[in-house]
């Protein structure tokens, strides 16, 4: 279930405490607070152990240094997104979320972290200059297919982040049509003419995964 959905529904649910608890439950477990400057992810656990009115949180130790704005939180709630709060009940960091987009803080507009379910192996948010140089795209019962992300000055005519193609790729409808890159949010794009684009999310520091299974970028 989607944290938003989630949320929502239980800010419309103040009479049912048990389907409330029931949701929370669901949504409870371990998650990470990932700044977009690229500084290094903090882990926090969700609980569903009720404090006040809301449900207890326990940031890793390595969260006040990390995040500074996670420091003193010790409660979470749901609501169109997450709040975590502070021993007052005071919001010390909202992260809202729509249909299309992670949890953000302070807004999805201009996101300072993101609030994901915890990673194995994620450190931190690569910037686009990390992103430059070689990967391999592999699909099952495919030869792997080696890209290249380039970083074109902005004075030239070809794609901002383009995609060079090497060994392995030429037999392989998809790769063979791939011209640039892009980030969103968390995810690494990959885009061709027309419709064709591929979208991988992160499983680790430099391993994405599209349609599980199907296909792997990684370096």
């Amino acid at each position: 279930m989607r944290l938003w959905a989630a949320g929502a529904l239980v800010a419309a649910m103040g009479t049912t405490p048990a389907h409330a608890q029931e949701i929370v439950g669901d949504m409870a477990g371990p998650y990470q607070i990932v700044p977009t400057d690229g500084g290094p992810a903090c882990g926090i656990q969700l609980t569903a152990e009720p404090i006040g009115k809301a449900w207890r949180a326990r940031p890793d130790a390595s969260c006040a240094a990390r995040v500074g704005a996670s420091a003193g939180v010790v409660a979470w709630e749901p609501m169109d997104g997450i709040l975590l709060l502070d021993a007052r009940g005071k919001p010390a960091m909202t992260f809202i979320e729509d249909e299309t987009a992670l949890p953000a803080s302070p807004d999805l507009q201009a996101p300072k972290h993101y609030l994901v379910p915890r990673i194995t192996g994620y450190t931190h948010l690569p910037q686009p200059s990390e992103l430059v140089g070689r990967w391999t795209l592999r699909r099952k019962g495919r030869a792997p297919c080696v890209l290249t992300f380039t970083a074109t000055p902005a004075y030239s005519s070809a794609p901002r982040r383009g995609v060079t193609l090497g060994k392995g790729c030429a037999g392989s409808p998809l790769p063979a049509r791939l011209t640039r890159w892009s980030m969103e949010d968390m995810k690494i794009m990959l885009w061709g003419p027309g419709d064709d684009m591929l979208a991988l999310a992160p499983v680790a520091d430099n391993r994405y995964v599209a349609e599980p299974g199907r296909w792997e970028l990684s370096r």
